[in-house]
Order: C-alpha cells, then sequence, then structure tokens
C-alpha cells in the first residue's frame, strides 16, 4: 500500500460519522477499504487514444502553374535534341594512345619486348618445364601448369618469327613453336601419350638452347598461323599469376620495388607481349572492337610499367600496375 493510500484510509476511519464510533466498525471499514484498494491496484491500466494530425489538404491554386501535369506534353517546347535519355557506352573507357586496327598495333615487336627479354624468359620456361614433366604421376598433377608454360613458348617462338630485329632462334622459330602449340593442346585423356611428347618436345628446345637446331615439327607450315599459337585460357591464366603473384606484390612498397625492378621490367614486357598476341589476326575475338580495346589497354598499361621501372619511378609504376589490373578486372567481367 503507498502512503497516499494510506492516508485516505487513516482520513476516512476517522472521520466523524455516528454509523463508525465503535471499534468494529472501524476495523470492518478499514478492511473494505483494503480490500477496494488491492482490486483498484490489480485492475487494468487506462487505455489511451493517441491522436494524429489530420492529412493536410492543398487548393490547386497553390501550387498551379509551379509543377507540370505532365512533363513532357506541357514542360519540352520545339524539336528534341538527338540521342534524348540516358547514355549509353559503346565502348569502355580506356587509357589508349593509339587506336588497333586488325589486330595490330603501331609498335613494332622489338618495341614491345627486347631479344634478351624473349632469350631469358625462354631459358627460364624450359628450367620451370623440368620440374613440370619429371614423371607420369608430376606431369599428371601439373598438367595445366604445364599448358600454360608450352603456351607462352608457342607465344614467343611466334614472336621471334616475326621480331624485326635480329633475335636467336629465328631460323627454329616455326618449328619450335608448332612443337610447343601441339604439347601445350594435347588431349588430357591421353595423358602417358601427352607425357612423352611433352618430355621429348622439352628435351629438344634444351639441345636448340645449347646451340642446336630444332628437328622440323609435322605440323609446322611455311608461314605462322596466329590461329594455331595458343588458346586463351592458358594466357588468361599466365596473365593473372603475372600480375596478382608478382607485379602487385613488386610495387607494395618502394623497397621491394627497387629489389625487383629487373624482374619487373622482365614481366611487363611479357604481358605486354600477350596483349598484343592476343589480339594477333586468326585469335579468337580479335574481331571484336571490344575486346581489342581492352587487350591494348592492358598493353599501354604494362609498356607504361616498363618505362616507368626503366626510370626508377616507383609511382608512376605502381599506377602504371593499379592500371593494368583495372584493365584486366574489366575483360574478365566479359571474356574468360
Amino acid at each position: 500500500m503507498s502512503l497516499h493510500q494510506f492516508c485516505i484510509l487513516l482520513a476516512v476511519s476517522y472521520w466523524p460519522n455516528p454509523l463508525l464510533q465503535d471499534a468494529d466498525s472501524i476495523r470492518v471499514r478499514t478492511k473494505t477499504i483494503q480490500m477496494e484498494l488491492a482490486t483498484q491496484d490489480n485492475a487494468a491500466p487506462p487505455k489511451y487514444t493517441v491522436k494524429r494530425a489530420t492529412r493536410p489538404t492543398f487548393s490547386k491554386r497553390l501550387w498551379d502553374g509551379i509543377f507540370f501535369e505532365n512533363l513532357f506534353a506541357d514542360g519540352l517546347k520545339g524539336e528534341r535534341p538527338p540521342m534524348v535519355g540516358i547514355a549509353r557506352r559503346t565502348q569502355p573507357s580506356t587509357t589508349l594512345d593509339k587506336p588497333m586496327e586488325n589486330g595490330n598495333t603501331q609498335l613494332t615487336w622489338s618495341g614491345t619486348i627486347s631479344a634478351e627479354a624473349i632469350e631469358t624468359e625462354i631459358k627460364r620456361l624450359n628450367n620451370l618445364l623440368n620440374t613440370q614433366i619429371t614423371n607420369p604421376t608430376t606431369f599428371s598433377s601439373k598438367y595445366r601448369e604445364t599448358q600454360v608454360t608450352f603456351s607462352t613458348l608457342s607465344v614467343l617462338f611466334a614472336v621471334i618469327h616475326e621480331f624485326d630485329k635480329s633475335v636467336r632462334w629465328k631460323d627454329h622459330a616455326l618449328n619450335a613453336q608448332a612443337a610447343c602449340y601441339r604439347a601445350a593442346t594435347f588431349p588430357s585423356n591421353r595423358m602417358r601419350e601427352a607425357f612423352e611428347f611433352a618430355k621429348t618436345r622439352n628435351e629438344l628446345l634444351s639441345e636448340l638452347i645449347r646451340g642446336s637446331g630444332f628437328p622440323p615439327e609435322e605440323t609446322a607450315g611455311e608461314e605462322l598461323d596466329w590461329e594455331s599459337v595458343a588458346e586463351r585460357t592458358p594466357l588468361m591464366k599466365r596473365l593473372d599469376d603475372s600480375l596478382y603473384k608478382k607485379l602487385s606484390a613488386w610495387v607494395a612498397n618502394e623497397t621491394e620495388f627497387k629489389n625487383q625492378k629487373d624482374e619487373l621490367i622482365q614481366e611487363a614486357q611479357m604481358i605486354a607481349v600477350i596483349g598484343r598476341s592476343m589480339v594477333q589476326e586468326g585469335m579468337i575475338d580479335a574481331d571484336d572492337d571490344e575486346y581489342v580495346v581492352l587487350s591494348e589497354a592492358m598493353f599501354s598499361a604494362a609498356v607504361s610499367a616498363v618505362s616507368a621501372a626503366k626510370s626508377n619511378n616507383y609511382e608512376l609504376a605502381s599506377q602504371a600496375v593499379n592500371t593494368l589490373g583495372q584493365s584486366c578486372n574489366k575483360c574478365h567481367e566479359v571474356y574468360r
């Protein structure tokens, strides 16, 4: 019982009333009041009705002449300009300086990669194959990696064949290219034969590097056919590995950039080579304008990375690698 209720009870109990003169009557009355108060305590609280504001109304004369009943019918006057509406992108934006026509840039292959870089890369890939083709079991587990290696070699020998300056192995480029392409595309359901073929071709490649020639390959033609140089999937795998496992780490900070500058120049040249090769006549989607623009964006960024690294400019090299990553992401959104 609250203090307020107690005071009321006390006042009522002792109020002058002829009917409440004896003690028993007072006790009865007190008990009655207590029961009434207890009933009031247990009663449900009163309900309150929430009053909300009335929805406003406006007279038409207040907004008449300010808003249009029909924007296109009443608001637009005269002939509409061409291309009215939402602008549509006809091609992705890039940082290109030069257009690519029929899969060819204005640059020569020697302007894309040096003869020394080609030789260095072929020797490195030959050593890599020595670890990928040690035995049938290892070859089977690294079959996809071997495809990437042979595909890259095939592209390099195709570039050697078309190289506009002096470069090693030019006389044997067509045979070596055909052999590497065949090794890269050998059916995986004939794994034992694929292993033997890859092992033999890698041994011939080792002999070529040591100074011997490369024997005629039965699939080699008298002219280079870019349609039979490489598949796009292994080349994209090589690009991803180069960008995300190498270049991105090498521009993570200035110290790493200085330590890996020569490797960055080498790898960026390879990206530029692959970027150009993927849009040569005969390659898949080489006649797709959007694909060509995206490929040249990658090529342009790779060339910029090479230039920045050669001039020891970390900031520009980092920007070029970031641009390279953006161009690759845009391409992956559409092409695989």
